[in-house]
């Protein structure tokens, strides 16, 4: 028998690319909204039992698995050969046999939980132990569901329910899991009429259960949200399309949560994973003052758009504690910034980071080299810029570069030909990669990406990289 039972298992499986120590905030606001229903459930990070079992395969899998392994295919997501061979079970050699010793362990593990259930989180990058571990569950008897964001490619569906779990929940699952769970408990059936079902969007964001971590260890950042969706509509991007419409948060109930789980978890500070936390400046304005007036300044990052923010609001931001705003400009070619549909003025976008640093907050901006039609020159308006920042502001300035890569969902996916992008499928359609009709080859990408990287700063400065753990210079 368990030591202790619980009813549900919530698994995130290595997540091949990120690091051991990943929080995953889609599972803390299922594992809360379960126990607010009164479910028994333990939510497990198996990324830390791999690193712990096989460190030197782990680190191996993360340099291999990360975003850069991807560059020559220029679309994100495993290939779905590779997947089959999972599935199928024909994963042979060294790779084979370490992900299927480690999925033998980790399901045995699960098993002797006595679990009456067990849900796994699905990321483009825990697809291959997900499908494994679930696949050895399910031979068990065990009622296997798939939810996260990888789970709403139809392509992967059909491989999913081949063996490797019971039922898909596609989307938000806090209130249509719970049901799902609950009526499963009652009668001992998971649903018949369909296997793939949408989660119901939830309206009302102050109305869920704060997010609830399975841990025994301090949290370095710990993730939060102030908002679901995203104003924008970048050709590249999925955000808008996984969560519909925009929602947010009231700044009571963000500074609430932020105070009871601070302590709770003794986290050193909080990692926001909204897409814009400026979506409402004179929402933040008010966010910043409040949690300096409650619990003082806050170590806090996120992403936000290079635009507004003026410099009352940015002295409030750095009063509060931010240690980083991730301004994803993407380029500062106007011409290119257009074809990513970014909907910015670039001059304006750099006048906007540049006084953010001069208020002394610090900085990461994104880019993304490589877009359909790029040319040098477009290329060497990337490279003024970021040069002319980094001289200003030495010791505020961070960036991070990737190629563009197609993303499943995107507008980009959806409608390559609009864009001079073409797709290489396979005999089932499946995407295996992408090229450009026009603009820079692989080699040509490369290069430009070294020469953006190049003037990366060593350290990460303002502090940027605290608490979590700093990458080296050529992982961006």
């Amino acid at each position: 028998m368990a030591d202790n039972p619980a009813d549900v298992l919530l698994i995130l499986a290595p997540a091949i690319g990120h690091p051991h120590r990943f929080e995953s905030l889609g599972l803390g606001y299922l594992t809360a909204a379960l126990r607010r229903a009164g479910i028994t459930v333990r939510a497990i990070n198996l990324s830390r039992l791999f690193y712990q079992l096989d460190r030197a395969f782990y680190e191996k899998l993360y340099q291999a698995g990360s975003l850069e392994s991807f560059y020559h295919l220029g679309v994100w997501g495993d290939d779905p050969r590779y997947i089959d061979e999972v599935i199928s079970r024909r994963l042979d050699g060294e790779l084979g046999e370490r992900i299927n010793t480690f999925a033998r362990l980790a399901a045995e593990k699960i098993l002797a939980q006595e679990p009456r259930l067990v849900g796994f989180s699905l990321l483009q990058s825990n697809i291959v132990c997900s499908v494994a571990i679930g696949r050895l569950l399910v031979e068990q008897k065990v009622p296997v569901v798939f939810g996260g964001p990888a789970t709403r490619e139809p392509n992967l569906q059909k491989y999913f329910l081949c063996g490797c779990c019971s039922l898909i929940v596609t989307g938000e699952g806090e209130e249509t899991l719970v049901e799902i769970i609950k009526d499963f408990l009652k009668r001992g059936k998971m649903p018949t009429s369909e296997r793939v079902m949408v989660g119901r969007t939830v309206k009302d964001l102050d109305g869920l259960a704060w997010p609830d971590f399975d841990t025994e260890r301090p949290l370095g950042w710990m993730p939060a949200a102030t908002s679901r969706g995203c104003t924008a509509r970048c050709h590249f991007c999925e955000e808008a399309r996984f969560f519909p419409g925009f929602r947010r948060r009231s700044v009571e109930g963000v500074v609430d949560e932020l105070e009871h789980n601070l302590q709770r978890f003794r986290a050193q500070g909080v990692q926001f994973h909204d897409s814009l936390i400026n979506h409402d400046e004179k929402w933040l304005l008010q966010f910043c003052r409040r949690l300096r007036e409650r619990l003082g300044p806050v170590e806090w990052q996120a992403f936000a758009r290079p635009t507004g923010l003026g410099e009352e609001l940015l002295q409030e931001i750095r009063l509060s504690g931010c240690t980083a705003l991730h301004f994803g400009i993407e380029h500062f070619s106007q011409r290119m910034a257009d074809v990513l549909g970014k909907r910015l003025d670039t001059r304006q976008a750099l006048r906007v980071i540049e006084r953010t640093a001069a208020c002394g907050v610090p900085v990461k901006i994104l880019i993304i080299t490589g877009p359909p039609g790029e040319n040098e020159t477009d290329h060497r308006e990337n490279l003024r810029a970021l040069e002319k920042l980094l001289k200003k502001f030495p010791d505020l300035v961070d960036l991070a570069a990737n190629p563009l890569m197609v993303t499943p969902h995107s507008l980009y996916f959806h409608r390559p030909e609009k864009f001079g992008l073409e797709f290489r499928r396979d005999r089932q359609g499946r995407v295996l990669g992408c090229r450009r009709l026009c603009g820079p080859d692989e080699k040509t990408i490369r290069r430009r990406l070294r020469e953006l990287l190049a003037l990366k700063p060593a350290p990460a400065p303002g502090r940027e990289g605290r608490p979590g753990a700093r990458r080296s210079k050529e992982i961006s």
